[in-house]
């Protein structure tokens, strides 16, 4: 499954941290910047994961952190529902993706 989320536009470019029930998720995948038509960078981050039959419920954030704030940042979440076929390795088999 990829997970995409996207910032608005800032100067500096946001960084972005991904968790699920609020446990931070190591992500080693490499944000993109791209200049917005308002001057600053527009930040995004792809989350790529397997879903298991344990995620069904779970919650997924995306945070944006502006590098000058001292605030936790602005963030969307969406909340796994899982509808697929399980296999007997206990992963699930669909392919799908959602953007923040």
């Amino acid at each position: 499954m990829n997970l995409t989320c996207q910032t608005e536009s800032s100067s500096p470019a946001s960084k972005i941290a991904w968790y699920i029930d609020g446990q931070l998720v190591p992500n080693e995948a490499k944000s993109s910047q791209t200049v917005s038509e308002k001057g600053g960078l527009v930040t995004s981050q792809v989350l790529e994961f397997i879903p298991t039959r344990e995620m069904d419920g779970q919650v997924v954030e995306c945070r944006a952190i502006h590098p000058l704030s001292q605030k936790t940042g602005v963030y969307s979440s969406v909340t796994f529902d899982l509808k697929c076929k399980f296999t007997s390795s206990e992963l699930c088999l669909f392919h799908t993706s959602v953007t923040f």
